[in-house]
């Protein structure tokens, strides 16, 4: 729904959930006209917290439906790579925005973000050990797996939904290294952003055909495209919201269309990016509504998801990799 943001401000149920009414739990995921301005940025700080929330309650939704039975012809089973994909553009999109403002970038990534993304994996790891697996998992294979080395046991981990951190990860890294290789040409010009990005590219698809050539069980082919997608849009944002800000409703009908027949017909790398596509262009003119749920899941996404399955586990169990 649209509404506009004089409703959403002012609207009278503070936690329209427990009032039963679905009209009242719309302003909660409604969509609202952006004000215009002459600066051309499809995501800033705010949208990209509120939909990481959004993306992080599609992913619990789908994890709950897994569990409950829903099968791979359900939507349910879309949901969740839908979800991942949102989060794979927005992380390179911020990625981008942040190696703008510092060309060096690759030292904040190797020195801050994938440690504390690692040391928090770890961390959510050994509590999934101490809760589920310590009477029969010890020794050096326990902490082997704690430290999150899955791959000298067949990629089966501790928590199964840790393969996301760990992709992120490995994609954190190698933008990492994109931009160190960039750094390292020294060049004047003005397309280190673009550089950095087409290194990004082929490396990430190198790693990924390498993966799917071999005997590894990955979901890295899923979803890697809208990374790279999301490098892209953020590199060329001013221009793609002056090209299809003209026809706007026009893009906005073929994002949609594009949208629901890659979802019902075509296979799921192509509906993850056609969705992909149809938020972008949505994004432009409109924001999905700032509200304080949505912004803390935002905050917290990655939390989220490494601590999701804890709920739902009533017995040990062993994921792997896929």
């Amino acid at each position: 729904p649209f509404m506009p943001r004089s409703r959403l401000l002012h609207h009278p149920a503070p936690f329209p959930v427990l009032r039963g009414s679905v009209p009242h739990a719309l302003p909660w995921f409604a969509w609202e006209r952006r004000p215009k301005t002459p600066k051309k940025v499809i995501f800033d700080k705010k949208d990209t917290k509120t939909l990481k929330g959004f993306f992080a309650l599609l992913v619990i939704l789908h994890h709950i439906g897994s569990i409950i039975g829903l099968g791979v012809n359900s939507p349910n089973a879309k949901v969740g790579g839908i979800a991942v994909a949102g989060f794979f553009m927005l992380s390179s999109y911020g990625l981008i925005k942040s190696y703008k403002k510092n060309d060096k970038y690759y030292k904040q990534i190797f020195l801050v973000k994938i440690p504390v993304l690692y040391l928090t994996q770890v961390a959510v790891n050994f509590i999934y050990w101490v809760l589920f697996y310590n009477s029969h998992l010890k020794g050096l294979p326990a902490v082997l797996r704690i430290l999150n080395f899955d791959f000298l046991y067949n990629f089966q981990r501790l928590n199964g939904y840790s393969w996301f951190i760990t992709t992120i990860i490995v994609f954190y890294a190698l933008f990492g290294l994109a931009t160190f290789i960039t750094s390292l040409l020294k060049s004047k010009a003005k397309n280190h952003g673009l550089i950095t990005s087409v290194i990004t590219t082929l490396l990430i698809f190198g790693l990924s055909v390498g993966i799917f050539l071999s005997d590894v069980p990955n979901l890295y082919i899923r979803s890697v495209n809208c990374f790279v997608f999301g490098l892209f849009i953020a590199l060329y944002e001013d221009k793609l919201c002056h090209i299809i800000n003209k026809l706007y409703l026009v893009w906005l009908a073929v994002s949609l269309a594009l949208m629901v027949i890659s979802i019902l017909y075509i296979s799921e790398e192509f509906a993850n990016l056609f969705t992909m596509v149809f938020f972008i262009v949505l994004s432009i003119k409109f924001s999905l509504s700032h509200n304080f749920v949505l912004n803390f899941m935002g905050e917290i996404s990655l939390s989220i998801y490494l601590m999701q399955l804890i709920p739902f586990t009533k017995t040990p169990l062993t994921y792997t990799f896929y």
